[in-house]
């Protein structure tokens, strides 16, 4: 069986956010997630909506942005990329990157 084929299809929860009180800080925007996944641009215009922005340790403005392959150097490896330029990979439909 070729296991690279295989898709997970998650389903998308709108009430994701009041079945955990680790979500308390984010009920306040519930009414801006749809009814279904949110598009990476959907979660980039609730960042771009922040005052002030959110910044990185860094000082970089937090952006969202699609993963990409696997990063072949160190400054672009998920942490270092988030830190040195403000870039947060997230897959689409994946509850995993999805608790922003």
């Amino acid at each position: 069986m070729d296991f690279t084929r295989l898709v997970t299809v998650e389903t998308w929860d709108p009430d994701f956010l009041a079945r955990s009180p680790m979500f308390e800080p984010l009920r306040v925007h519930a009414a801006a997630f749809p009814a279904s996944w949110p598009e990476l641009a959907d979660l980039q215009r609730l960042l771009g909506q922040r005052s002030p922005p959110v910044l990185t340790a860094s000082g970089m403005p937090l952006i969202v942005v699609a993963q990409g392959r696997k990063a072949a150097s160190l400054e672009d490896r998920y942490e270092a990329r988030i830190h040195l330029k403000g870039a947060l990979q997230m897959r689409s439909r994946n509850w995993h990157d999805q608790s922003l």
